[in-house]
């Protein structure tokens, strides 16, 4: 969420939705703009109330800075089956290399669950992929409760 002050009066918007000029402008992703001025709708506040109702309507809006992937990604070396989880290699210098699952947060940042070396990576693959889909299904219904928004 980010607000903007226009004459005194502080204005929060959710993500994809800016000001522009004398309008709010609700920028969807795979979507065209939409334009909301506010010489059509008579003030701010009500240019302001119907671009809110206009994101809402597109997709829910969530308290998340940045939203979830929501599909695998198709260039994945070693595809896991679940989106924002990833299969890496950590090669340390004089040490075994180590198999990982990279789960990542809402905050953008990543859970680490270590899988295994190259000798036991497979046999404990499994097991630590249900950890990863478990653990990625609670911070994604956490995060993605509707937030409330009301115009000023």
């Amino acid at each position: 969420m980010h607000s903007y002050v226009i004459d005194g009066v502080v204005y929060t918007c959710p993500m994809y939705v800016v000001r522009a000029g004398p309008a709010w402008q609700v920028r969807m992703p795979g979507t065209k703009s939409a334009y909301f001025a506010d010489s059509v709708f008579g003030s701010i506040e009500r240019s302001h109330e119907v671009a809110l109702n206009a994101r809402e309507s597109a997709a829910p809006v969530t308290r998340l800075q940045r939203p979830l992937a929501e599909r695998e990604r198709a260039g994945k070396t070693i595809p896991t089956g679940i989106p924002g989880v990833i299969f890496c290699v950590k090669h340390r210098a004089g040490k075994r290399r180590e198999h990982q699952l990279r789960v990542q947060m809402p905050d953008r940042s990543f859970r680490t669950i270590y899988v295994g070396t190259d000798a036991t990576w497979q046999k404990n693959f499994e097991k630590k992929i249900e950890l990863a889909r478990a653990i990625r299904a609670d911070n994604v219904s956490a995060e993605m409760h509707p937030v409330s928004m009301s115009s000023t």
